[in-house]
């Protein structure tokens, strides 16, 4: 049989929220215990995107905003990764909330909402005073990161932040625009030359974007924005 604080985080998963309230009801300690990972109400409710019970966590069981499950993720980060634009939305909105926490592996909020793809979170974190040029273990930043997943979109978006360093090296000396041409991303190619990104920057091994073009059509993007950034200069 589950515990009440087992039950209360599969109520939790579910989105069942009237009755996990019922057995919080009972026993608010339910609020501040941690699971086998580390994980409170509070870091449930923001997989779930349950808002009221992260509110009630904060306002109510009194929980740090910044509190860490295991491997270092807050509220914030798990909300930032599963795109649950309203809970990131509320957890900004107080002063004591850290937007560029980091985790176990050193990524942040913005480096999770950059890779997933959720544009209005990355917006959000960025207002909120975001490190933009932040890196993880790895080297990586939030570009690096939505470069080498594809999401055009968010290149964009970071390339026309304000103090963006477009070319920063990863752990292995790879600029986000290396990550892109690696990875045949046509469409942050050239999001990416467009806005500065040099494709001659090598990499520890001394290989640079050219040379490790993966297509021609991919070949032709590179050289088609290269062209087009020259001409708008």
């Amino acid at each position: 049989m589950p515990s009440p604080l087992e039950e209360v985080h599969s109520l939790i998963r579910e989105k069942r929220i009237e009755e996990a309230k019922r057995i919080i009801d009972k026993d608010h300690s339910l609020m501040v215990k941690t699971d086998e990972s580390g994980r409170t109400v509070m870091h449930h409710a923001a997989v779930s995107g349950l808002l009221p019970l992260v509110e009630l966590a904060i306002t109510g069981a009194k929980l740090d905003i910044d509190l860490e499950d295991d491997l270092g993720w807050t509220a914030l980060m798990i909300a930032s990764s599963s795109g649950k634009e309203d809970i990131v939305r509320y957890l900004l909105s107080h002063p004591t909330c850290n937007v560029s926490h980091s985790n176990k592996n050193g990524q942040t909020p913005l480096h999770y909402a950059a890779s997933k793809g959720h544009a209005k979170v990355v917006s959000l974190l960025i207002e909120n005073g975001a490190d933009i040029n932040g890196k993880d273990k790895y080297g990586a930043t939030a570009l690096h990161r939505a470069a080498s997943q594809g999401r055009d979109d968010i290149v964009k978006i970071l390339k026309a932040s304000a103090g963006i360093r477009i070319d920063l090296m990863d752990g292995e000396g790879k600029t986000p625009l290396f990550l892109a041409v690696e990875e045949n991303r046509l469409d942050c190619i050239t999001a990416l030359v467009l806005g500065g990104a040099d494709a001659s920057i090598q990499n520890k091994e001394g290989v640079a974007p050219y040379d490790v073009v993966q297509s021609e059509v991919a070949g032709k993007a590179l050289l088609d924005a290269r062209r087009r950034y020259n001409e708008a200069r």
